[in-house]
């Protein structure tokens, strides 16, 4: 289970009370948020009709991923974006026939992580990016406390020939400079590979929304 806590001072002392609770039956892998004072330079993506698809920067958003065995499917892992002030559940993702290792990125508005699918016998990356939508919600603060609206969510999956240890974004100091995500792998040498690549809504055939 993931609880999330307020904390009340009680004279010298902090006393935590419970906020909230969320009972997941698998065995949670790994709770990964994002880098604490993380930078992001732009708030939006121009597209090519001009308009802009506005960031969802949610600082209190955690990815919480899980795994489980059952007979049917053997191994499965699921993938949770929860918010950690409200406990609400943002996103929930299952893959069946996947296992271990798990790696994860979470940055900006978008995440990576990785899988080994039984099935396949094969690597795979999964991206998520995440929105707002065409009209930005507030320009100055994010706030968990307002009533919860969905992003809008683009998702694309793609094949890896290596089998991977380590996986990190680069970090810059002002932000302004693409991500990469580097990738450790099994042979010791590492892999650097630009978010533009990974982008979901990466196009083969450019269109006017894209």
């Amino acid at each position: 289970a993931i609880t999330g806590y307020n904390f009340h001072k009680d004279g010298q002392k902090l006393v935590p009370i419970e906020l909230w609770k969320i009972n997941l039956p698998e065995k949670i892998v790994c709770v990964v948020g994002k880098r604490q004072g993380e930078r992001v330079h732009s708030q939006g993506r121009v597209l090519a009709d001009r308009s802009v698809l506005y960031k969802y920067i949610n600082p209190n958003l955690v990815v919480a991923v899980t795994y489980s065995q059952d007979p049917l499917y053997k191994n499965t892992v699921g993938v949770v974006l929860l918010d950690t002030v409200s406990g609400d559940i943002i996103l929930s993702l299952v893959h069946k026939r996947a296992t271990l290792p798990i790696h994860v990125v979470h940055s900006e508005n978008w995440i990576v992580y990785t899988y080994f699918n039984d099935k396949s016998r094969r690597t795979e990356i999964v991206t998520l990016d995440l929105y707002e939508g065409k009209i930005q919600k507030n320009t100055t603060a994010f706030s968990s406390l307002d009533p919860p609206i969905g992003p809008l969510v683009e998702r694309q999956a793609y094949i890896f020939p290596h089998t991977i240890t380590a996986m990190k974004e680069t970090i810059t100091e002002k932000g302004i400079t693409s991500k990469h995500v580097l990738v450790g792998l099994s042979t010791g040498s590492v892999m650097e590979v630009p978010w533009a690549v990974l982008d979901p809504r990466r196009s083969i055939s450019p269109t006017p929304e894209t």
